[in-house]
């Protein structure tokens, strides 16, 4: 009897969970090759843009259930070289008048999204220009939670740096 009232007590606890469970938002990532091209570049160079490291790791982790993609460039003028702006990976070149802001929003199935923002930045010679300063080239500061300078490509996924939106959460 008690191994009955065990398992019915248990059933409801698991029907429970399962009746308000919002899920989780996924976590949107950004790769940016090369972080930084030259001030006034003209649309000369090909900067990747590459989100596919996005995940859902808690409501999806075998990452079976493809993420929807939304790609939002502010700041700087911009022509898409590749892709599309709902694709995972696209290349983009940039006029380089100002650094430019690129916003990844990744939607899981369920209608919840996680956003990541990357600050592009512009070099001029000898010095690397990122909003609000200009540093030279041993400068070893972080932007976003990646590692500053031009190098070939930086990562982007910080959590006070990502936002949920869709259902709230309990």
């Amino acid at each position: 009897m008690v191994r009955w009232s065990v398992l019915c007590a248990l059933a409801i606890a698991v029907a429970a969970c399962g009746v308000d469970n919002p899920g989780h938002a996924p976590i949107s990532r950004i790769v940016a090759t090369p972080k930084a091209i030259p001030e006034h570049d003209d649309f000369h160079t090909d900067v990747v843009l590459d989100g596919s490291g996005s995940s859902d790791p808690i409501d999806d982790p075998d990452g079976g259930v493809p993420l929807d993609y939304s790609w939002d460039i502010a700041e700087d003028p911009y022509q898409l070289a590749g892709g599309t702006l709902t694709d995972a990976k696209i290349t983009v070149r940039f006029q380089g008048e100002r650094p430019a802001t690129v916003n990844l929003t990744v939607t899981d199935r369920t209608g919840l999204s996680g956003t990541t923002r990357l600050q592009m930045e512009l070099t001029l010679a000898g010095t690397t220009l990122r909003r609000g300063h200009v540093t030279g080239d041993d400068d070893r500061g972080s932007l976003g939670g990646a590692a500053g300078g031009g190098g070939a490509g930086a990562a982007v996924a910080h959590p006070a740096s990502t936002s949920s939106t869709g259902r709230s959460r309990r």
